[in-house]
């Protein structure tokens, strides 16, 4: 886990559990320290992920739908090679990439940004392209919200979505009308949650 090392801004979600499975980035090191809880400013050592082609790459198991936020490194501000993101299907790996657009800019040891964004859980291989360093990274929470008022869906304010017959609740209802957050609820949908008039539904 990232521990101490994690991005600076406000409403960062708590960090997923995940397990990595293998993985060999370049000078044969490993890519354990993108998870050790550091920031170094080197290159081409066991506490960074050294990008290099497609021999280099990460297999992990991740618990559930999540964000992951990337730290870079001093002195390599143009090594930004995207990754390969592949998911296993149960028997094999199908790629993935075009699903999920990163977003990589030039970011030194000191400074964070979310990569890949809305990746769900699964099994994922991360493989590298071109010349790239991360010195960390932090998979965070990705969590969406549905509010239930009998078998209506209710937007912040409480209005009905149109939509009827929300039970069972389905990825695909979530994904079209869940909130990413519930920052902007108003104080007459707290006050209704309060008293069990209305339900909260969570995707994880």
């Amino acid at each position: 886990m990232s521990s101490t090392a994690k991005p600076n801004v406000q409403g960062l979600g708590a960090e997923i559990n995940y397990t990595i499975i293998s993985s060999h980035v370049s000078s044969g090191t490993s890519a354990y320290g993108l998870f050790d809880g550091t920031t170094p400013n080197e290159w081409n050592t066991n506490r960074v992920c050294y990008w290099l082609n497609s021999s280099n790459y990460i297999e992990i198991n991740i618990s559930q739908l999540c964000n992951i936020w990337r730290c870079g490194t001093q002195g390599w501000l143009n090594s930004k090679g995207p990754l390969q993101i592949f998911r296993y299907n149960g028997t094999s790996y199908d790629d993935i990439t075009s699903l999920y657009p990163q977003t990589l800019t030039s970011i030194t040891n000191s400074q964070w940004e979310k990569t890949i964004s809305k990746l769900p859980k699964g099994q994922y291989k991360f493989v590298g392209t071109s010349y790239r360093i991360d010195s960390e990274w932090y998979v965070e929470t990705f969590n969406k919200f549905l509010i239930q008022d009998g078998n209506n869906l209710c937007n912040t304010d409480g209005n009905a979505l149109q939509t009827q017959d929300i039970l069972p609740y389905t990825i695909d209802k979530f994904n079209t009308y869940g909130m990413d957050d519930l920052i902007n609820i108003n104080k007459t949908v707290i006050s209704k949650i309060n008293n069990n008039k209305y339900n909260i539904a969570m995707l994880k």
